[in-house]
């Protein structure tokens, strides 16, 4: 099935001849639940999907996790398990794919990147620390959420 996820990719992609280049066009949009959509590798894009969106045309695509993985570049089931738990426990460090997943998806700056990373490992944050991981946390749930034109 990869070779048919590169060749999906390609033709809804500028670049048409190379994938390492045409994956850097797309970006994450939201992460996806249970989708009756198929993947662009022609498979059930399953338990865990994500909406990916074209920089230049805006057009968007579903794939399945392990081909979001590929495209994208990073472990999106570990997104996925990160945006699950912070979905039970926002005071929760958010995984480094989750940020990553958010961070390319323009729903965090880099302020807010930089904080989570430098954050992640802290046994115990400061009151006003708390306060702007669950700000972030629930910015992140909330961008991360399909929207209806997801």
């Amino acid at each position: 099935m990869a070779d048919r996820l590169e060749a999906e990719l390609l033709k809804i992609s500028d670049e048409r001849r190379d994938f390492e280049a045409a994956r850097r066009e797309w970006a994450p949009r939201a992460l996806l639940e249970d989708s009756d959509e198929k993947c662009l590798c022609g498979r059930p894009a399953g338990k865990e999907a994500c909406s990916i969106e074209h920089a230049r045309t805006r057009k968007a695509a579903i794939v399945g996790s392990n081909c979001a993985a590929r495209i994208l570049g990073y472990p999106t089931r570990q997104a996925f398990s990160s945006w699950r738990a912070l979905q039970k426990d926002p005071s929760r460090p958010p995984a480094e794919a989750l940020v990553a997943f958010a961070f390319a998806a323009g729903a965090i700056t880099p302020w807010e990147r930089d904080f989570c990373a430098g954050t992640r490992e802290s046994k115990s944050l400061t009151p006003d620390q708390t306060s702007k991981r669950l700000q972030i946390n629930r910015k992140i749930l909330r961008a991360l959420r399909p929207g209806p034109s997801a």
